[in-house]
This record gives C-alpha cells, sequence and structure tokens, in this order.
C-alpha cells in the first residue's frame, strides 16, 4: 500500500497548474539532465587535460621553472614529456571516459527508479557528491604554498 501511494504522489496525476510541473517525471527528467551535463564537465575536463599533454614536445622530460620577484611565486611550465609518460596519460584518460560512461549508466538507473519525489532529490544530490567527491578531499587536505 506504501509503494502504491509513492507511486501516485510521484506521477501526481490530481495536480493543475504549477504543481504539475513539480511532478516525479518532470523531476527526474531535470536530474538526469542536471546528472549528464556534470558528467559531461568531467569528460570535458579529461580531455582538456589530454590535449594539454598532446601539445607538449616529445622528448626527455624537461620542466622550466621562473619565480616572479615581486610575488616570490614560482611558475612551471612542461617543456618536453617523454613517450612513456604520453602513453600513460592516454591510457588514464580512456579510463576516465570508462569511468565516465559507466556512472551514466549507473547514474541513470539509480535516478530512474527512484519511486519518491523526496528521494529522488537525495539522490540528484548524492549523485553530484560522488562526482565531486575528489576535489573537496584535495581542497579539504591538500597544502597551500605561502
Amino acid at each position: 500500500v506504501d509503494l502504491v501511494e509513492n507511486i501516485r504522489k510521484y506521477l501526481n496525476s490530481e495536480g493543475s497548474g504549477i504543481a504539475l510541473f513539480f511532478s516525479g517525471q518532470v523531476l527526474c527528467l531535470v536530474a538526469l539532465i542536471c546528472w549528464y551535463l556534470m558528467v559531461a564537465k568531467e569528460v570535458s575536463h579529461a580531455l582538456a587535460l589530454h590535449r594539454g599533454v598532446a601539445a607538449v614536445a616529445r622528448g626527455p622530460t624537461e620542466i622550466a621553472t621562473r619565480e616572479n620577484p615581486f610575488t616570490q611565486v614560482t611558475y612551471y611550465r612542461l617543456v618536453r614529456m617523454a613517450r612513456r609518460r604520453k602513453i600513460m596519460s592516454a591510457l588514464l584518460l580512456l579510463y576516465r571516459l570508462v569511468a565516465a560512461g559507466f556512472l551514466i549508466y549507473v547514474g541513470t538507473f539509480f535516478l530512474v527508479y527512484t519511486v519518491n519525489v523526496t528521494e529522488l532529490i537525495l539522490n540528484a544530490v548524492a549523485l553530484g557528491i560522488i562526482l565531486d567527491i575528489d576535489d573537496l578531499l584535495f581542497d579539504a587536505l591538500a597544502t597551500t604554498p605561502g
């Protein structure tokens, strides 16, 4: 009986006006679109990193440094990169693309099979945290210069 009531609330067929807009189907579509955009952002970042690595000249790895005399901040520039490192970067790109595809697949089913509107919103937020947890941990635990 509880499941039937949850499905009835999810469908919100009795609603009218703006309440009809906040039915479960519409919120699910919004959550799915947000989820796909978040994963697309991660894929975009992975591809941008790979394009940057591909643009670096090949050769023995060399990093040039330059210090700003006014701020005393040291800047690093990758001049050349060894072939093995470029191959490893391509493998990491492949891993990130496979992981993104897996997250899209699992996240879609995770959202689509949620029958309670409140749980749908919580699940959408949980999926966002899954994608951002590495950045959150890095920001919290990494030391900053100075």
